[in-house]
C-alpha cells in the first residue's frame, strides 16, 4: 500500500470509529454498529437498488416478532351529488394486516485489494467510493 493511501485509509477507519463511537483500535476487531448508523447504512442500501427501494425495511429489535399495520383498502373517491340535502358517506379505508417475521444474521466479510485501494486513493471521494461499493454490493446480496 502506498503511503498516500495508507494515509486516507487510516482516516477512513478513523471516521468509521467515530461514527461508531469506538476507538480507532477497536475498529479491526468486531463490534456492534451503532443503531443511528445501522440505519443511515441501511437507508444508503435501500438508495442504491431500484428493487429495495420498492419494498418496506423496517429496523427490528426482536429477532421473531409479528408485524401489524396498517394498509389501505378500498376507496375513498366518489361522485356523490352534493346539491341536495343527502348527507355524504364516508369510508374506511383502512386495513389491518399482521404478518409474521423471523429475521437471520447476515455477515458481511469481505477485503479490499491493495492495488484497489491505491487506486481509489488518487480520487478525493476516496471514503466515498470504498462506502459505495460496499453499499452497492451488500444491496445486490439482499
Amino acid at each position: 500500500m502506498r503511503p498516500e493511501t495508507r494515509f486516507k485509509f487510516n482516516a477512513y477507519l478513523t471516521r468509521v470509529a467515530e461514527l461508531n463511537g469506538i476507538s480507532t483500535d477497536d475498529v479491526s476487531k468486531k463490534f456492534t454498529v451503532e443503531p443511528s448508523v445501522t440505519q443511515t447504512l441501511m437507508n444508503k442500501v435501500q438508495e442504491s437498488s431500484a428493487f429495495l427501494q420498492t419494498i418496506n425495511i423496517l429496523p427490528v429489535a426482536e429477532m421473531k416478532g409479528e408485524k401489524i399495520g396498517v394498509g389501505v383498502t378500498g376507496t375513498i373517491a366518489s361522485t356523490t351529488d352534493t346539491s341536495g340535502d343527502d348527507e355524504r358517506k364516508t369510508a374506511d379505508f383502512t386495513a389491518l394486516e399482521s404478518n409474521k417475521y423471523e429475521c437471520d444474521q447476515i455477515n458481511f466479510d469481505f477485503h479490499l485489494k491493495y492495488k484497489t485501494l491505491d487506486l481509489w486513493a488518487r480520487f478525493q471521494d476516496f471514503q466515498r467510493r470504498i462506502r459505495d461499493a460496499i453499499v452497492k454490493r451488500q444491496a445486490l446480496d439482499f
